[in-house]
């Protein structure tokens, strides 16, 4: 789709985890990304408001004057931050960039958005709910591992010290500790040695 008179357009979308983002041009690249480090702007006050946000002519604006300032220096001569509907748990906004013309983003460019908002959403809500299960697959993955290796580690414990499952534990726990190791990557070690046929070396 696109919008009549925009010369750069971004969409960023953020949870509390994720934050995904695509965009038309280096120019909105580097105005969004300023805007949510600094955790204000146009782009994040229709986020977090579900209102559009207008600047037609960055060389006075009073909302976001510091913003403005850093857009006119970049040729950005008047802007629209059109927010996503979005469930509640995310928030994001479609950036709008009109470089070097003395006409401000038109109320047809605003309309197209509006309408282009619906679609996005969906979309880039889907995909950032596509990353987050990703996160959560690998999180649950490596922490199957982690088990699996402190489990083996405890065997080998186990059959060294002849203890049971809890004390080899307590062992691992405490040689952790005295060595300023995750009880992971010393229950790594451990196994290794035992798979090499050494004897278990505890401080």
């Amino acid at each position: 789709m696109t919008i009549p008179g925009v010369d750069e357009v971004s969409i960023t979308l953020e949870s509390d985890a994720t934050r995904i983002s695509a965009f038309s041009g280096s120019l909105a690249v580097a105005l969004d990304e300023w805007q949510y480090e600094a955790g204000f702007g146009p782009c994040v006050g229709a986020a977090t408001s579900g209102v559009p946000i207008r600047s037609d002519d960055t060389a006075c604006d009073d909302l976001y004057p510091s913003f403005a300032a850093l857009a006119r220096r970049q040729g950005v001569t008047s802007l629209l931050a059109m927010p996503l509907p979005m469930p509640s748990r995310f928030s994001g906004a479609i950036g709008l960039y009109r470089l070097r013309r003395d006409e401000p983003v038109s109320r047809e460019a605003e309309a197209v958005a509006a309408s282009f908002a619906v679609y996005a959403g969906v979309a880039v809500a889907n995909a950032a709910l596509f990353a987050q299960r990703e996160q959560y697959v690998n999180r649950l993955v490596a922490t199957m591992e982690s088990r699996s290796v402190i489990d083996q580690a405890k065997g080998v414990v186990m059959s060294a010290v002849r203890c049971d499952a809890d004390a080899a534990f307590q062992v691992l726990v405490l040689e952790s500790n005295k060595s300023n190791r995750k009880v992971r990557d010393l229950a790594v070690d451990i196994v290794s040695s035992a798979e090499r046929g050494d004897s278990l070396n505890l401080s």
